[in-house]
């Protein structure tokens, strides 16, 4: 049995895209008497094929919360003890080993050995403890051959350069820069991108910058090839950039865009609709109100213009913002958000008072609304006479901490099991 396993993991890590070998991989292990492994597998790579708001994904999200982690089929990763390298929280892609911390280089022989043809590596997170000899065998290794997401929790400019000049990192489609700061990673990023597999890149994620080189990372994003999705979260981004951002050729094909932690303020909301970008999917703008525009507060519903879209908002996350501008009700009143299925406000004071969600149009077809950190007076009007649950709803998800007794009782009498408390 062991050996058909080996057998069958060598394929998949041949054939990485391919579903039908990880399928065959789970009836192997159908027929061996772990049907709980083979289930998990295949609702997996099912799950891997549909929106991250599909009801199917919700529902199974928030049925697995937190237990991926303690997952009895972890048995199953291949074993990383004496190595600086370990599993995540979450390591599974499609149902097997696919994700690979690696705080340090040190022992990489040893890790490589260890998962070659063994786990179907797709992201990999490259942390600081490393030498130039080590980065340059690593960015040779044929292990980067399957990798489509790696995650820079160091300074990216060597890491960025030695993956330039591999031949093994053809697959590679999602940079995420955990610090992305200084003038070198601009210049580091700009050369990237004008390498063949640089201009593969569908993906790129900037995490706690500083706010002085938000115009030279601008500049470097004119040049990107189309993304699908772009993340500038806590960089410094502010209302004036908003325009310059929105009008660069690379977002005209962006999915799914993250303008969170930036100090936009309010009234980025009318820009954000003005320059809307035709594919636009799924939208998060946590903790944007903070800051101030010199539009704030100055359009009224009305006024704010309508973008031609090709595809209505499935996804918005406006958590830890406050509530009380007309923009912010604008938007939520605009045609944009008519076919909303999963709308995310943790974290925000008060908020179905200013805003009653059953009122807006998007509330029918809801199907998961995160509305965790909240206290029970935030929550409470959910209880109200006037508030249906909506019949597409499958996830209704509060922080159980913060809710007396007879409130839960009274949520779980008219939301019944689509009710979450973690």
């Amino acid at each position: 049995m062991k050996r058909e396993a080996e057998l069958l993991l060598a394929a998949i890590c041949a054939h990485p895209d391919d579903d039908v070998p990880r399928l065959i991989y789970a009836d192997h292990w159908e027929e061996n008497g772990e049907s709980a492994y083979a289930a998990f597998i295949r609702q997996q790579i099912a799950s891997s094929r549909l929106p991250l708001w599909h009801r199917t994904n919700i529902l199974t999200r928030w049925h697995f919360h937190g237990r991926e982690h303690t997952s009895p089929f972890r048995r199953h990763l291949p074993d990383l003890t004496g190595t600086p390298a370990v599993w995540g929280k979450n390591p599974w892609r499609r149902g097997l080993a696919g994700c690979l911390s690696l705080p340090s280089l040190a022992m990489w022989e040893e890790v490589e050995a260890r998962l070659w043809q063994r786990a179907p590596i797709e992201e990999l997170r490259l942390g600081a403890a490393w030498t130039y000899d080590q980065l340059r065998r690593w960015a040779a290794s044929p292990l980067l051959a399957g990798v489509r997401s790696l995650i820079l929790d160091c300074n990216p400019i060597d890491p960025l350069r030695a993956i330039r000049t591999t031949s093994q990192a053809n697959r590679l489609r999602s940079l995420r820069f955990l610090r992305s700061s200084g003038a070198g990673l601009t210049v580091a990023l700009e050369e990237f991108l004008q390498s063949p597999i640089g201009r593969q890149i569908t993906e790129l994620h900037f995490h706690v910058g500083d706010p002085a080189y938000v115009p030279y990372l601008l500049d470097v994003l004119a040049l990107a090839p189309p993304l699908q999705a772009l993340t500038l979260d806590n960089v410094g981004l502010q209302f004036h950039h908003l325009r310059q951002l929105l009008s660069l050729p690379a977002l005209q094909t962006v999915e799914s865009l993250d303008l969170s932690r930036n100090p936009l303020g309010s009234a980025a909301m009318s820009v954000l609709l003005a320059h809307w970008p035709p594919s636009l999917q799924v939208l998060k703008l946590e903790r944007i109100a903070s800051g101030v525009s010199p539009m704030e507060g100055t359009r009224q519903s009305d006024e704010i213009p309508n973008s031609p879209v090709s595809r209505p908002l499935a996804l918005l996350d406006i958590s830890q913002n406050t509530f009380l501008t007309m923009d912010f009700l604008a938007f939520l009143q605009h045609s944009l958000l008519e076919k909303l299925q999963s709308l995310r406000m943790r974290h925000c004071f008060r908020v179905l008072d200013a805003v009653p969600l059953w009122r807006f149009r998007f509330w029918a077809q809801l199907v998961e609304l995160d509305l965790r950190d909240n206290v029970e007076d935030t929550v409470s009007p959910l209880c109200r006479r006037q508030c249906l649950p909506p019949a597409s709803l499958a996830a209704l998800v509060l922080t159980g901490a913060h809710l007396s007794a007879r409130r839960c009782r009274q949520l779980r009498r008219k939301f019944r099991g689509s009710l979450i408390l973690t």
